[in-house]
């Protein structure tokens, strides 16, 4: 008690101080339970709305991918460099042979470092449309695109543009690509020709660096439009993967169409296999009124069917300069 009158204080003023101490510290503290409330309250619902969103999002995505159909889509190698026959042709003797290793190139070089090497797994399919053993590197020792047709080529493959027009068409990822083999040469071709192969190059190696990469070898035995191995892979409905994916097939004018010349589609071409294999009845019809493709500038899409291979056919126009996809329609 000497102390308290010592600093001027007596008892009920410390019950006092004690009391409005504790009153304070309940104050706060309920404070304390009511914003701790509220705030478990909001991480609650946020996880609630998260998991609603994440189920949403998940139903979306499996009614989605349930529409997206695998297809068989088709383009024609990109432009070539006008004398590229005749050039190869007259350097094609094992004396000019090293002169095919330097043919100029622009834009290859920035796409393949390694260029005329190309690091790049793929599969060999034989005359039986088998799929055999190939390799992870092989050596071009021509190259037959034109600057242009690298552009065209490289324009085809960005991420950006193709993989929207597969997104928009409603087509399942790419998980496989077919084109002729680029090292052959037979009699009926005396020189190589990688212009397909190195069309699909860039897609290849960059968005579908992880698609399965199947070479049909050329003709060997007589002169016909369809190599043995891409016919036998037609002929058993296997040009598209077990994996639900689909297919990109790059070919040249004589075997997409059957002839540079001819105006209609020869019967025998690959085109009109496929168009055989379609549902649709009107599919010979819309390639024929669309025509003779151009380089690159016709993107043919067979989609998977379930009565027949296909189920119909879609025809693009590819504007590599403005990246514009043109659906063609059939005029009745």
């Amino acid at each position: 008690m000497d102390l308290l009158n010592a600093v001027g204080l007596n008892s009920n003023q410390i019950v006092l101080h004690k009391v409005a101490i504790q009153r304070d510290s309940s104050d706060n503290y309920g404070k304390r339970m009511h914003r701790n409330f509220w705030m478990n309250v909001m991480i609650w619902l946020q996880r609630g709305f998260n998991l609603v969103g994440f189920v949403l999002i998940a139903q979306f995505c499996c009614a989605a991918s349930e529409d997206f159909k695998p297809a068989v889509i088709l383009v024609r190698e990109a432009s070539v460099n006008p004398d590229t026959k005749a050039w190869a042709k007259a350097t094609s003797a094992p004396e000019n042979r090293a002169l095919l290793v330097n043919f100029p190139s622009k834009i290859w070089r920035g796409v393949n470092k390694d260029w005329p090497v190309y690091h790049r797994a793929y599969s060999l399919v034989d005359e039986n449309g088998e799929i055999g053993d190939g390799g992870d590197l092989y050596k071009v020792p021509v190259h037959g695109l034109s600057e242009d047709g690298e552009k065209q080529s490289v324009k085809l493959a960005s991420a950006d543009l193709f993989g929207r027009f597969l997104m928009s068409n409603r087509c399942a990822p790419i998980t496989r690509a077919i084109t002729k083999y680029p090292v052959a040469t037979t009699p009926n071709s005396p020189f190589p020709s990688p212009n397909p192969s190195d069309t699909l190059f860039p897609y290849l190696s960059g968005e579908g660096k992880n698609a399965q990469l199947l070479f049909t070898l050329p003709k060997v035995s007589k002169p016909q439009i369809l190599d043995e191995s891409l016919l036998a892979l037609i002929d058993k409905n296997q040009l598209l993967p077990d994996d639900g994916g689909s297919t990109l097939l790059c070919y040249d004018t004589d075997v997409i169409w059957g002839s540079t010349v001819l105006m209609n589609a020869n019967e025998k071409s690959l085109l009109e296999k496929l168009a055989k294999k379609c549902e649709d009845p009107t599919a010979s019809k819309l390639i024929a009124q669309v025509g003779r493709p151009g380089k690159v500038y016709s993107v043919y899409v067979f989609y998977a069917g379930s009565a027949m291979p296909f189920s119909r056919l879609a025809v693009f126009e590819f504007n590599p300069y403005s990246g514009v996809f043109t659906r063609k329609k059939l005029v009745q």
